[in-house]
């Protein structure tokens, strides 16, 4: 295995937990390009980087998503958020601060996927 894999999965566990390592590898099956990828660069390589932490890093990252809208991509990070130590509260609030940016229709999204993380 390589040090940028080991590393990667390293970060991956630590950030995402079991749910994070789960979805990347379920995408192992169809395509084992993608999981590695995924692994090696966006955490091997990104998450390393050392100017930001891990809760920065986090939160960049819900911003993210819920500007594309993508609803199965949140679900993970936002287990994420709460596996590195975010409150509710302080995802919440995440998620408002989206509003102006990337408008209600977004926002509602994300917060009814949150709403069902909520329950899990």
């Amino acid at each position: 295995m390589s040090k940028r894999k080991e590393i990667g999965l390293e970060n991956l566990r630590g950030i995402s937990g079991k749910v994070g390592v789960e979805a990347v590898e379920k995408l192992r099956g169809t395509s084992p390009e993608l999981s590695d990828f995924i692994t090696e660069f966006a955490f091997g390589d990104i998450y390393s980087l050392p100017a930001l932490t891990k809760r920065d890093k986090v939160l960049i990252t819900l911003s993210s998503i819920i500007t594309q809208g993508d609803v199965g991509a949140l679900k993970v990070h936002l287990h994420s958020a709460r596996n590195i130590g975010l409150t509710n509260e302080e995802i919440k609030n995440v998620i408002l601060h989206c509003i102006p940016y990337v408008g209600f229709p977004k926002v509602i999204s994300a917060m009814q996927v949150f709403e069902g993380i909520l329950k899990d």
